[in-house]
């Protein structure tokens, strides 16, 4: 994690930024220090840094969290059929330390909400042993709901996959050029192509590979961008092609008879003069 703070320090700078990130679950995090009236006074009068920490606690223990300040719960059904209920809690302006991180990145001014997901089957058992925990950062966290930080971790899963079947299928980290401009503009091509499977979706066959044919997929009928890709040439084909025919191959026709023909203009030959090898 602390790695990762190097990174997702630099997004405190958009102020409309929110930045939604996992964290291990066996974090050690920290309660934002409440200050009384009595350590007001009193640290108006001492110099240096205001204590800013409180309470240390691990999520391993979530009972030293307390009460959360917000809860959601909703349920969801799988492809399977089968019905989960997910536990939704967050508690805001929690703090983490950032002491292997360079001294200009100082955390302690940085609070964050600290979100934990547990999901349960229909008999109130656990599916997973162990929860998953979220921090929010930024300054508009507060304006998410639940339901919207819920939603938009989970969008993480789609993009990932995005990536991964653009790598392998859509050639998107293969083309090589030293110019920017050149490689965005093969990634917006790649997202194009992608998009044009989306749309085609609806109108394209299932073609299995003979091992393929017993997978719950496929048994349901869902066609993955792949599949698409299988028949997307009987697509494509139905829409013709503005381009013109290709030419016939074979012997040359040569000159049409009657063509007038012009003498190619002869340009002088430059000979560059032989050095000689260095003495090295």
């Amino acid at each position: 994690m602390h790695s990762e703070l190097v990174h997702l320090y630099p997004h405190q700078k958009y102020k409309n930024l929110v930045t939604i990130v996992r964290v291990a679950g066996n974090r050690s995090l920290y309660h934002k220090h409440e200050l009384s009236e009595e350590e007001e006074a009193t640290q108006k009068s001492k110099p240096g840094k205001k204590k800013v920490y409180g309470e240390k606690f691990s999520l391993l223990l979530p009972d030293t969290l307390g009460e959360p300040d917000d809860s959601y719960t909703y349920w969801e059904t799988s492809r399977r059929g089968k019905l989960y209920r997910y536990v939704v809690r967050a508690w805001n302006d929690k703090l983490m330390l950032g002491k292997r991180l360079p001294k200009t990145l100082d955390m302690s001014q940085h609070p964050f909400t600290l979100v934990q997901i547990i999901c349960y089957d229909e008999d109130g058992n656990r599916v997973c042993k162990n929860p998953l925990w979220l921090i929010v950062v930024g300054e508009r966290r507060g304006e998410l709901t639940l339901k919207q930080i819920v939603q938009a971790y989970a969008a993480r899963f789609d993009i990932e996959h995005f990536f991964r079947f653009g790598k392998q299928k859509l050639l998107m980290a293969s083309f090589q050029t030293p110019i920017v401009e050149h490689e965005e503009n093969w990634w917006q091509l790649c997202h194009i192509a992608y998009a044009q499977l989306w749309m085609a979706r609806q109108v394209a066959h299932s073609t299995p590979r003979p091992w393929e044919r017993n997978l719950p997929d496929v048994k349901q009928n869902l066609i993955s961008p792949t599949l698409v890709i299988r028949d997307f040439a009987r697509i494509i084909r139905q829409f013709g092609t503005p381009a013109k025919p290709p030419k016939p191959r074979g012997d040359a026709p040569g000159w049409v008879a009657g063509t007038s023909r012009t003498k190619r203009e002869r340009q002088n030959v430059h000979v560059k003069s032989q050095t000689a090898p260095s003495s090295a």
